[in-house]
Order: C-alpha cells, then structure tokens, then sequence
C-alpha cells in the first residue's frame, strides 16, 4: 500500500508527457475529426447543444477497439457504446440531449491494457430538434429504467444467497451499475460486496488445479471488467482495487507481460484522476 504516494505522481509524469491531449475539441454538424487513440489515452470531444436535441453521430474505429460514451451537462452517463465489431468498423451513437448545455462525447479504448495504436474518426451525422416519438422513447427508458430499479430493491437480500460466488459477484456489479446515478451510495455498497467478493475467490484459487487455465481466463477478464466501471465512477477505488487484488499467475505468459498489463492499467486510471481532479497531478 505504500506505493501509492510514489506512483501516483510517476504515473501523472508519464501521462503528462507521453498522453498530453488539451482541451476537449468541440464537434461540428459533418465536419470529421480524426485522432490517434492509444493505451492509457481517452479522446474527448464536447457538444453545446439546445434542450431536447437529437444528436447521431458515428466513431470509425481503424485498428483499434474502442468504447464511446455520452456524459450530460452535469456528468452523468447517458450511453456506454459499444458493437461487437472489434477494432475496425463503426460505433453509432445517438441520443436526446434532455437539457442545455455542454455534452462530452468520450473515447477510449475497450481495454485499456492493450497496447495497440490506432485512429479514430468522429462526424456528427444529424444534429435538430428531437421530433415527439424520439422525445418519447427517451421518457419511456427512464420509466422502465426507474421499474427495474424499484423491482432489484425488492430483490436485494436475494443477491447474497447466491451460492456461486462468481454469478454473485456479476449481479453485484450489474445492480451497482443500474443504481449508481439514483442511489450512488447504495451503488457503492454493491460495487464494495462485488471487489470482497472477488478478492475472496481470488485467493481461493489453485494454480496447480487442472482447472486453473480456465478460472484464470474468467478471473483476469472480471478483475478487468471492475476495474473499467471503478475508473468511470470512482478512480480512486479503481487504484486500489488494483493494489489489493494482485493478478493470479498468469499460465500463458511470463511476469514481465502480466507487470506491464498492470502499468498500463494504472495509466489509464491515472489519466481519468488528471481529467477529473488536474490539481491530483501536482
């Protein structure tokens, strides 16, 4: 745990000099804008649009997998878009803009240990006035959204007698995620029950078990999965997510790739830290 104090800053120097982006680029209606995308980068883009304003625009991805999300005026995810397309091809993105204001368009890579360089290509496809069924659409998602909040509360002593740890652990996470802008506290206590959890499994597992090979494929990929939606909502519980839950022995590769997965990890938790707290890189 010690590392922390000494990291963190190496971490925001490296950042600094090797990911340095600048201010969000503001889109215009058919104007394209291409960017470089690369491990531990996130490109952003911004959007001052009207109230109740539908928006579609399309990222073309060239060489890498990327994931792009829409956060409202006031920070909060609208839309987390990603198609099954892998690292070339297009992502589509559309919304209702439900309020004035300055939108953020975010681009990164799917997964942010992979050490892949590619381009990115943003245009905004069609930006005017949401017409009534669009505007409705909107409405009925927060209904049914608000629905299936209120029907989770209902279930939520059922969640901890779930015998397998791992189908407990998903459901954790994926209420967590459901929560988190109504009840960010709530949220926090599932996402808590969910990295105990793991931790816990973590620990129990035998490398010398003829099964190991398997579970280390599911564990790296749900470690990985936390620590993406940590870094979204809380980048300090994402670092020390990290910290304490240390990667199994890895049966396919040696140490060193497993030590720069980890860097690259960290870099990308560093870079949300810098973009949502500048003040941390001091």
């Amino acid at each position: 745990m010690n590392k922390r104090p000494v990291l963190l800053p190496l971490l925001f120097c490296v950042f600094l000099t090797a990911n340095a982006q600048g201010p969000a680029t503001t889109l215009q209606l058919g104007t394209p804008v291409e960017r470089t995308l690369k491990a531990g980068q996130t490109q952003e883009f911004t959007l001052n649009l009207k109230e109740n304003t539908f928006v579609q625009l399309v990222v073309e991805q060239r060489g890498i997998d990327a994931t792009v999300k829409v956060l409202s005026p006031n920070g909060k995810i609208l839309g987390d878009f990603d198609s099954p397309n892998g690292n070339d091809g297009p992502e589509h993105v559309s919304f209702v803009a439900s309020a004035a204001g300055a939108y953020l368009i975010s681009v990164s890579p799917l997964n942010p240990a992979d050490a892949s360089t590619g381009t990115i290509e943003i245009k905004i496809l069609e930006m005017r006035e949401a017409n009534e069924q669009e505007l409705k659409a909107g409405k009925n998602q927060e209904v049914v959204k608000a629905k299936g909040i209120a029907l989770l509360m209902e279930m939520d002593g059922l969640i901890t007698e779930i015998k397998s740890p791992l189908t407990r652990i998903r459901a954790q996470l994926q209420v967590a995620q459901l929560i988190w802008s109504s009840d960010e506290k709530r949220g926090s206590k599932y996402f808590a029950d969910a990295t105990t959890g793991f931790k816990e499994y973590l620990a129990s597992l035998d490398p010398s078990s003829e099964k190991y090979s398997q579970q280390y494929q599911v564990i790296t990929g749900m470690r990985f999965e936390i620590i993406q939606i940590l870094t979204e909502r809380d980048p300090d519980a994402a670092l020390s997510f990290i910290y304490s839950s240390k990667p199994p022995p890895n049966p396919y590769e040696d140490r060193r790739f497993n030590s720069q997965q980890e860097g690259l990890l960290e870099l990308s938790i560093a870079n949300r830290l810098l973009r949502t707290d500048p003040n941390r890189a001091q």
